[in-house]
């Protein structure tokens, strides 16, 4: 069976609502792939974040290196700037595919967050790319859409 993991963006929620989200499925770490782990969002600064997920029972591992170095930019092409820098940094792949490899032997999954809820916007959609490329059998569920879901495979 091939591994899944889960992409959520914290956009229009709660730290409850999110939480109450991850715990519908078989999550057990949440990997957090914003370059600096702070929000303006009450909930979703690092320790904060970290506290509410283990108060769960849930991991957290904030992935600093998968964060979108370009974020800040006013540009167009964040997300193909994100994309060059994902095929010349491999460390934050080979990172996200540790967790989920680890998961998998508990028969659990991750789920990857940042803020956008639409990761059509967000460079969640690049990493996803990415590790499809490198594991096409990988299965990948976005949460927290109108749709509630949607797959990728």
């Amino acid at each position: 069976m091939p591994s899944t993991i889960y992409t959520l963006g914290y956009q229009g929620l709660s730290l409850e609502a999110y939480i109450g989200i991850l715990k519908e499925y078989p999550v057990s770490k949440v990997l957090d792939v914003r370059a600096a782990a702070w929000s303006r969002k009450p909930g979703f600064t690092k320790s904060t974040m970290q506290q509410g997920l283990h108060d769960a029972g849930l991991g957290y591992r904030h992935l600093e290196s998968a964060g979108n170095p370009f974020r800040k930019e006013e540009s167009e092409n964040i997300l193909e700037k994100y994309r060059d820098y994902l095929q010349k940094h491999s460390d934050p792949l080979e990172a996200i595919e540790a967790e989920i490899a680890m998961a998998a032997k508990e028969q659990r999954s991750v789920c990857m967050t940042c803020f956008e809820k639409d990761p059509a916007h967000c460079h969640r959609s690049i990493i996803v790319e990415f590790l499809l490329e490198r594991n096409p059998r990988l299965h990948v569920v976005h949460l927290g859409n109108e749709d509630d879901q949607l797959s990728l495979i």
